[in-house]
């Protein structure tokens, strides 16, 4: 039964990693084991609602919920960056403060 799991479990990767355009597999991986990617799988659906509607591809979603978890996670830490997100005057670049931020909950890894 382990085995059968986890052989479902690699074919899973595999097509996931096709699916998304990732070039290796410890790229998706990586990406399993980020707690932003955690908090944006609730927002899965609705990105790809918003994707479809924006006639994007599919793959885009994922993007878009991980994007949409981070600006949530900056406003809760006091920081609103949908301007440098989805606003297109927006041509400033970030400050290093909001750079920081985002570096440190995107690197953000949940303790094994």
């Amino acid at each position: 039964m382990a085995a059968q799991l986890t052989e479902e479990s690699e074919a899973l990767k595999e097509v996931l990693r096709i699916v998304l355009g990732f070039h290796q597999r410890d790229e998706l991986e990586d990406l399993f084991h980020r707690g932003l990617f955690r908090k944006a799988i609730p927002n899965l659906e609705k990105a790809l609602g918003i994707t479809r509607a924006r006639q994007q591809p599919d793959e885009f979603a994922l993007a878009l919920a991980i994007e949409m978890a981070l600006l949530k996670e900056a406003r809760d830490a006091g920081h609103d960056l949908e301007a440098l997100f989805n606003d297109p005057d927006h041509h400033l670049p970030p400050s290093a403060e909001i750079i920081s931020l985002v570096e440190r909950l995107w690197s953000d890894k949940p303790q094994s």
